[in-house]
């Protein structure tokens, strides 16, 4: 039996205990070692990635600072340009229709253009069309601004078209009034390609009907056009 190795009922040499105390050293000056190595490489990292992102943010201030501020200038541009876009509208041009159709009366924005057809013998005796600038062909496909329409159809009938629609949501049918006169609006998809807003009155025997045929006309055909609308029931 090795004598270094303590006997049963006595205590460890002195050698023996040296020995374990001296591995023991090793082993947490390794640990430690590691440990140190391994926070090293963290921080190292960490380091690392913040100089680079300091770095790039330094390097392309100026790059980005031009870009904000080219933006924001484009911004306050596009904001001015819709404010210069708005006053130039007024004062509002008016088109008066003939008082056996009503003596309707539209008010709109002296930016648009309008053609109107007046023909007693036509089916939609007033057939009024409405766009800035210049008013398009008929077959151009143009969601016009405002289409102005007095027809010789019957109000409920005209209406009824739009039941289907309504209950598939298409469109959303509310109540509106005129010139002491209810009405009903259309919103949402009134033709297959085109969404937009319709409003119809009873009109003596006919229906008067407005649309604008496109959402973008949507603020003018409520603020301009129905604010300002009158006719003789």
């Amino acid at each position: 039996m090795d004598p270094n190795y303590p006997q049963p009922g006595q205590y460890p040499q002195q050698p023996y205990v040296a020995s374990q105390i001296k591995r023991n050293h090793s082993l947490a000056l390794l640990i430690a070692l590691a440990i140190f190595i391994v926070v090293s490489l963290v921080l190292g990292y960490l380091w690392f990635t913040s100089f680079s992102k300091y770095n790039d943010l330094n390097n392309n201030f100026e790059q980005r600072l031009a870009l904000a501020n080219e933006e924001s200038a484009k911004e306050i541009s596009n904001q001015k340009d819709a404010e210069l876009a708005e006053k130039e509208k007024s004062p509002y041009a008016t088109y008066q229709g003939p008082s056996a159709f009503g003596s309707v009366k539209i008010v709109y924005p002296k930016t648009w253009s309008a053609f109107v057809a007046e023909d007693e013998s036509n089916g939609t005796p007033v057939n009024g069309y409405f766009h800035p600038g210049f008013v398009p062909g008929l077959r151009s496909a143009t969601a016009f601004a405002l289409h102005l329409e007095v027809i010789e159809g019957d109000y409920a009938q005209l209406i009824k078209k739009f039941e289907t629609d309504s209950k598939n949501g298409k469109v959303t049918v509310t109540p509106i009034q005129s010139s002491d006169t209810a009405g009903v609006r259309i919103d949402g998809e009134i033709d297959n390609k085109k969404k937009g807003s319709i409003v119809m009155f009873p009109l003596r025997d006919k229906t008067l009907k407005l649309t604008a045929e496109s959402e973008q006309f949507t603020n003018d055909f409520d603020e301009i056009i129905l604010k300002n609308l009158s006719f003789s029931p």
